[in-house]
């Protein structure tokens, strides 16, 4: 069950031509989410353009969360958990046959109470810590710009370009039961896309390349695991063969794409 208060245009939901509404949403939703509330601002830029920002917040009960004790693992629900962050959204078109758009936002999610199972020797299991973060980035920043020819009536070539990047986090925190020091950290990730075209009515042929610059940084697996302190000075296990899960390599192709 959900209900839902809302006055003006929550960011993303802009229609063209829609005149700038700051509004207030609140949602309550009884299968998990408590509250939400989101503060939203649209507008337009002068001559050609659109902004879009958000606030917000949500309070989480009930999170599942996975638990894994060397090859075991089972599901816990944390008590609560808050997420809170920010977004900003833009497009513009400085001249006609250009228009550049881009994007930033930050959140961070995180559990607000602890769960924890007692053990043995005064060893306890945590599911979860209060102010443990999730295992998401907390940045993101994406930009793109695409430049557009008309050669005639019927065909206009051109070139886009976008860029996206996700700052570094853990997978788990030091000191939990899912902590591994060589395999916890997911570096930041980084990736550009190309593409020059002809459009010819409704036919679009394309040359595309992705991963132009050939990022290969990714999550790695091995080494230790089993840690017996916080540290990780001591383990169980050290798995000497390391892998990395990189993004997918520079592609190049064509792209024969028909509209109708």
């Amino acid at each position: 069950m959900t209900a839902v208060s809302s006055r003006g245009v929550p960011a993303g939901d802009l229609e063209p031509g829609f005149p700038a509404a700051p509004g207030w949403m609140l949602t309550r939703d009884l299968a998990g989410l408590d509250e939400r509330a989101l503060l939203g601002l649209a507008g337009s830029l002068p001559p050609d353009g659109e902004r879009h920002a958000a606030v917000y917040e949500l309070l989480w009960k009930n999170v599942q969360t996975n638990v894994f004790i060397g090859g075991d693992g089972f599901v816990a629900n944390v008590p609560t958990a808050r997420s809170r962050g920010a977004e900003l959204e833009t497009q513009w078109r400085p001249v006609s046959a250009l228009t550049l758009n881009a994007a930033a936002s930050y959140g961070k999610a995180e559990y607000t109470s602890t769960l924890r199972y007692p053990g043995t020797h005064g060893f306890d299991l945590f599911a979860a810590q209060s102010g443990q973060q999730f295992p998401l980035p907390t940045w993101s920043v994406d930009a793109g710009a695409r430049f557009d020819v008309p050669l005639n009536d019927t065909t206009a070539a051109y070139i886009r370009a976008d860029y996206r990047w996700l700052n570094s986090y853990l997978l788990a925190p030091a000191g939990s039961s899912n902590y591994t020091p060589d395999s916890s950290i997911v570096p930041s990730q980084r990736n550009v896309n190309l593409r020059v075209g002809l459009d010819y009515r409704d036919l679009d042929v394309n040359v595309f390349v992705n991963n132009l610059t050939n990022e290969q940084d990714g999550l790695l697996t091995g080494g230790r695991n089993g840690c017996t302190n916080a540290s990780c000075s001591t383990f169980l296990n050290y798995n000497i063969e390391r892998t990395v899960s990189a993004p997918i390599p520079r592609q190049v192709g064509v792209q024969i794409a028909y509209r109708y």
